[in-house]
C-alpha cells in the first residue's frame, strides 16, 4: 500500500514529485498538489490517478487506509 503524505516523494508519469498538499477527506474527488523535484513546477492529480500509477502492472489497485 502506498502512503500519500505531505512532503513525501512519488513518481508520477515518469517524473519525481514531492507532495505539497492533499485535499480534505470530505472532498468528493481527493486531489494532491505535486511539485516536480527538478523544475519545481506544480501540478494537481487525483489520488485515484496516483494510486493507479503506483500499483504493480498486474497487481491489485492500492487503497487509501483513511478513506471509507
Amino acid at each position: 500500500m502506498h502512503d500519500f503524505t505531505v512532503g513525501g516523494e512519488i513518481t508520477y508519469r515518469g517524473c519525481a514529485y514531492r507532495i505539497r498538499g492533499i485535499s480534505p477527506m470530505g472532498a468528493v474527488e481527493r486531489r494532491a498538489l505535486l511539485e516536480d523535484v527538478v523544475t519545481h513546477e506544480q501540478i494537481e492529480a487525483t489520488l485515484d490517478a496516483l494510486r493507479d500509477e503506483q500499483a504493480p502492472p498486474d497487481g491489485p489497485r492500492l487503497v487509501d487506509p483513511l478513506e471509507p
